[in-house]
């Protein structure tokens, strides 16, 4: 028996039957669960166990996805562990974009400031100026991804 790997856990969770207290999985080289061994029922406990704290569920798969860290893709060193993913996270810039505002002339729609200064693409944004039209919420404000500020609308003479 020479090449298998013996785990035990505080308690093993496996599909088909109960929970297992101090239950020990037997793991042939290429990884496949060949045995599961209850300590209560087998006596004969091998000696070469690798105990671990916690707990076991061979055979499940933990599927799913972070969305909301789809931005990090290519931008962190994967398989680093969970300290180092937060300083790298740290140190990284955000999907958010800066928003400034451009020096121009008071001639037609005149923007004073805006609030917030940064947030999320689509985000809503108060704009504070002149010039902006005759009708609130008729005129248009684009940010370009580069900060640039440009306004549409009917001007006031």
């Amino acid at each position: 028996m020479s090449g298998l790997k013996r785990i035990s856990a505080d308690w093993i969770f496996p599909i088909s039957s109960s929970p297992i207290k101090n239950g020990i999985l037997v793991i042939d080289d290429h990884g496949k669960i060949i045995d599961l061994i209850d300590p209560a029922e087998n006596k004969n406990i091998p000696g070469d166990v690798e105990k671990l704290k916690g707990l076991l569920c061979p055979g499940f798969v933990n599927t799913h996805c972070h969305l909301e860290l789809s931005w990090t893709k290519n931008k962190i060193t994967e398989k680093t562990g969970l300290g180092e993913f937060v300083i790298n996270l740290q140190n990284i810039s955000s999907n958010f974009l800066a928003f400034r505002k451009l020096e121009e002339t008071p001639s037609g729609p005149y923007v004073s400031s805006f609030d917030p200064t940064q947030g999320r693409e689509g985000q809503y944004v108060t704009i504070y100026g002149s010039g902006f039209g005759h009708q609130q919420a008729t005129s248009k404000v684009y940010f370009d991804v580069d900060g640039d500020l440009s306004t549409t609308g009917d001007q006031v003479e």
